[in-house]
C-alpha cells in the first residue's frame, strides 16, 4: 500500500473561548458548540464556513452564521473482511490487507484503522479512515474523547491495565450521532 498524505483534521474544543492562545501556525480547530472550523494563521483565528466568506474571528460576524457542523473531508477505503464484520465495528488491518475487529486487549488486533460505515457485500467493508462519522442511530457515547475498546467497540473510558494492553485515541464524540474520527498512534500499556 502506498503512503497517503491526509489533510489535517480539526482539533475539537468545546467553545471559541477554549481555543488555545498560541496554537501552532496553520493548525485547524472545530468548536463543538457551533461546529465552526477555525484556522490559526499565526496572528489570528480565521473562521472557515461552507456559506459566506471567511471572517477573522474577533469581529462580531462569523462567516456562514449556521449552527450546522461544516463539511469535513472524509477518507474511506473498501477492504476485504470476514462475513462477521458489521457496520459500526472498529477495525484493524491485518497482514493480508483485510480488516477485522480491533481489540485493545489483544496487541495482534491493533492498531485500529477506522470504523465500518457500509458493507457493500458480505465479505467487503467500507471503512471510514478519518473524517466525520454519522451513526444511523444514537451511539450511546458521552461527548468527549473516544478510545478503541474491546471486540470492535468504542469507549469513552481511557484504556488501562489489566483489561487492556493497548491504548489508542480514536477521535471525539461531538453529539449523540456524530464522531470526529481522528485516529492517533497506539501505545502499549
Amino acid at each position: 500500500m502506498s503512503n497517503i498524505i491526509l489533510p489535517p483534521i480539526p482539533h475539537p474544543v468545546d467553545t471559541f473561548a477554549s481555543l488555545p492562545a498560541t496554537p501552532p501556525i496553520w493548525s485547524m480547530w472545530v468548536t463543538v458548540d457551533t461546529g465552526f472550523v477555525y484556522i490559526y494563521n499565526g496572528a489570528a483565528y480565521v473562521a472557515v464556513s461552507a456559506a459566506g466568506p471567511p471572517a477573522v474571528h474577533g469581529s462580531t460576524h462569523i462567516a456562514g452564521g449556521s449552527d450546522a457542523i461544516p463539511d469535513i473531508e472524509s477518507f474511506e477505503r473498501v477492504y476485504d473482511c470476514l462475513a462477521g464484520i458489521v457496520v459500526t465495528d472498529v477495525v484493524y488491518q491485518d497482514a493480508s490487507d483485510n480488516v477485522a475487529q480491533a481489540d485493545s486487549a489483544t496487541v495482534a488486533k491493533m492498531p485500529a484503522v477506522g470504523i465500518v460505515v457500509e458493507k457493500p457485500t458480505a465479505t467487503t467493508a467500507k471503512v471510514l479512515l478519518s473524517g466525520l462519522y454519522t451513526a444511523a442511530a444514537p451511539h450511546g457515547l458521552a461527548v468527549g474523547t473516544v478510545w478503541v475498546g474491546n471486540t470492535g467497540a468504542l469507549t469513552t473510558t481511557a484504556p488501562e491495565k489489566p483489561g487492556h494492553l493497548v491504548a489508542q485515541r480514536f477521535g471525539t464524540v461531538i453529539d449523540a450521532t456524530k464522531i470526529l474520527v481522528d485516529i492517533e498512534d497506539h501505545m502499549l500499556l
